[in-house]
């Protein structure tokens, strides 16, 4: 009788002890997260040997220059001229770890706000070249910033006269570069400048010295 007693202690002890496990056993970290929004899911890309996803913004290419044509001359004067920008646009970076995705975060600017998602729709991994590595749930970073990039502005010689302006971010892990012509502030819908930009050189271009020849050599 006491050996039977004592086994049916053992056993209730060993059910409680099982169920207190498991009501302690972690739970899915994303369950209480947001779902990632559609628009910054859909600009994903995967980074290169890296269990990454991040946002990389790859601008069309901008029209070629006529061939075979006589290129009108634009300016007596052309110029190159490199700033540092800072500006706002949302970045996400994603992984399937928590941990990683803390860990690559501090890539953000210090003083940014982040918001952390959960991204669970099969969908978005398709068109990736390893797709099948992208098994949801994943969780995701995302901040605002303020982004620093660097800027530069060509007004040439000959051919294109608009200003061809090349914007691209520092320090993430997928190229998020812009291309556009004409004034700065008709530049793309995709960020918004902070603050005035910070010229750091400017070589300026003699296009037609003299009236003859094809454009002269850089001036500091």
């Amino acid at each position: 009788m006491r050996s039977r007693s004592l086994q049916v202690h053992f056993t209730s002890a060993a059910t409680l002890a099982l169920l207190l496990l498991g009501g302690c056993a972690p739970g899915d970290p994303t369950a209480a997260l947001d779902e990632l929004p559609a628009e910054a899911a859909a600009s994903l890309g995967e980074v290169p040997d890296r269990l990454l996803l991040a946002t990389a913004v790859r601008p069309p290419d901008l029209p070629p220059q006529p061939a075979g044509l006589p290129l009108p001359m634009c300016r007596e004067e052309g110029s190159l001229t490199y700033s540092d920008v800072r500006i706002q646009m949302p970045i996400t970076i994603c992984s399937h770890d928590i941990g990683t995705v803390s860990r690559e975060s501090v890539l953000f600017p210090t003083d940014s706000a982040r918001t952390t998602y959960k991204l669970t729709d099969p969908e978005i991994f398709a068109g990736f070249e390893n797709g099948v590595l992208w098994q949801p749930p994943l969780v995701c970073t995302t901040s605002q910033g303020p982004w620093p990039a660097v800027h530069s502005e060509n007004r040439m010689c000959h051919g294109q006269c608009l200003p061809v302006h090349n914007l691209f971010v520092v320090g993430v892990p997928q190229p998020v570069v812009f291309v556009w012509n004409g004034d700065f502030d008709d530049h793309p819908s995709g960020f918004e400048l902070v603050g005035e930009p910070v010229v750091t050189s400017r070589t300026i271009f003699i296009c037609n010295p003299g009236g003859g020849g094809d454009g002269g050599g850089p001036i500091p």
